[in-house]
């Protein structure tokens, strides 16, 4: 099965597979058809609420160009929020920055990970992890990708809770755990649904040079990873040039496996605040 859950050939779409919770049913995928940006940015949404809250975009120019992805994360962040009291607590600034391999970024030692830009595979985490308040929506275009390699890794809230004890939540719901300099809880609900900010190289960098965690803490933070490491949580897509992946930041981890050291990869990545998704 390939990554739009349809049979594929051996030769198609690179080593892409995907787990028996997978193949259950194809990935979320829509395609842009040239239709309007407010249609399409509606579609987007309504996928993005359900499990396993991503979608990939298709039929989009493969162009160093961000106008399409800022457009449509434009749309989305505009959208009706389903609380309006947050929406005023939370800035509409939408950020675009490209992701490629900088030879600098593994020099640098920093709370703030500049693993993107590495060559490294990046473990399951929530972009922004570090703010009060993580970006709702982040959106990946792809404009050259690895020749091997280079896949992006997906685990949803849903699958990461039911590997999960009742102690274990309560104590990642609890506002304990490091994230630069502040302390904030992993889970936490809205509107009865779970949410999660997660990157574990952040917690332990700052543990390491603040406070140490917790045993509990450390404890629920392990099993975390227990859950987390299990493939089959993990959707597994490799994104082709022209599609986009969108992202319900707090409620789907996301990672990278490692890529060819002789390739120039280029995503770009936006990301918002959007109430519609809160």
């Amino acid at each position: 099965m390939n990554a739009r859950g349809k049979p594929e050939s051996s030769q198609s779409r690179g080593d892409v597979m995907q787990t028996a919770i997978q193949c259950q049913k194809p990935l979320p995928s829509i395609e842009h058809r040239s239709r309007s940006t407010g249609i399409v940015a509606q579609e987007i949404v309504e996928t993005l609420r359900a499990r396993p809250h991503f979608v990939v975009l298709s039929d989009i120019a493969a162009t160093e160009d961000p106008s399409v992805v800022r457009k449509l994360v434009q749309a989305i962040a505009s959208l009706p929020a389903g609380r309006p009291a947050l929406q005023l607590a939370r800035s509409p600034r939408i950020t675009c920055d490209r992701v490629e391999f900088d030879p600098l970024a593994t020099l640098v030692e920093a709370e703030r990970t500049n693993y993107s830009r590495t060559r490294k595979a990046m473990a399951l985490h929530t972009d922004g992890s570090f703010a009060q308040t993580p970006p709702d929506l982040v959106a990946f275009q792809m404009v050259r990708c690895a020749a091997k390699g280079g896949e992006s890794v997906i685990v949803s809230i849903e699958d990461v809770i039911a590997g999960l004890d009742e102690a274990t939540r309560a104590t990642l719901s609890q506002p304990m755990f490091p994230f630069s300099a502040r302390r904030h809880s992993v889970l936490w609900r809205t509107q009865g649904h779970y949410n999660i900010r997660c990157y574990k190289n952040q917690i332990d960098v700052s543990s390491e040079r603040k406070q140490p965690l917790e045993p509990a803490a450390s404890l629920a933070i392990a099993a975390l990873d227990a859950a987390l490491a299990d493939p089959n949580r993990q959707y597994r897509i490799r994104l082709e040039p022209g599609e986009i992946l969108f992202l319900h930041n707090t409620r789907a981890l996301h990672g990278r496996t490692a890529f060819d050291a002789d390739c120039s990869r280029l995503m770009l990545r936006v990301r918002a605040h959007a109430s519609c998704l809160v």
